[in-house]
């Protein structure tokens, strides 16, 4: 899995723009792209004006250098998160604990899945699912302001790129039912 990655990230930005979908990463790929591009055309292509030509060539390749190190910096600070959510998926055990968890959530069961997920984050607290699944029984057992604090810090966390129409259609359902018990609890003082 480590040996994947670091050959991944031989294109800087790849891992964090396919493997976390984050838009950061797509730019920095991009911009690796263009800074290599140039450095070739430059050394290759452009030989007749030397003087010009060498200068803009260096430059080139000192880009391309830095956003390659720049890359790494970036991949050595998510390696964890990534580490953590790909080793939740080679261990069965834990597949089975979560699979479990939802489980109890789908029968609604929510106390049963919520200290089985809170097993899961005592073994794993970098796994998304596990912490995306804990804030919707959260909200299903009312309790919001736990459920939209739990998803917040989800949101922050540099492995959730993938999961984040999901977590904005969590804050999203919160919100609706605020909306609608605060509008019951008027309905309920004006009778």
């Amino acid at each position: 899995m480590r040996l994947s990655l670091w050959i991944a990230s031989l294109w800087p930005g790849f891992v964090r723009a396919w493997v976390q979908g984050r838009w950061e990463g797509l730019v920095l790929a991009a911009a690796f792209a263009a800074a290599l591009n140039s450095a070739f055309v430059t050394t290759f292509v452009w030989r007749q004006e030397p003087a010009a030509g060498g200068t803009t060539a260096a430059i080139a390749w000192v880009l391309v250098l830095g956003f390659w190190a720049y890359g790494i910096v970036w991949l050595r600070h998510d390696l964890p998160g990534l580490s953590s959510v790909h080793g939740s998926e080679a261990n069965p055990e834990h597949e089975a604990l979560f699979c479990e968890a939802q489980h109890k959530y789908l029968k609604g069961h929510w106390l049963e899945a919520e200290t089985l997920v809170a097993r899961l984050l005592g073994k794993r607290p970098a796994d998304i699912e596990s912490r995306l699944l804990l804030a919707s029984i959260q909200r299903r057992s009312k309790r919001w302001n736990e459920a939209r604090k739990t998803l917040v810090e989800l949101q922050e966390a540099p492995a959730a790129g993938k999961w984040l129409l999901e977590i904005e259609t969590e804050l999203q359902q919160i919100e609706e039912l605020e909306a609608d018990a605060r509008t019951e609890g008027t309905a309920r003082k004006a009778a």
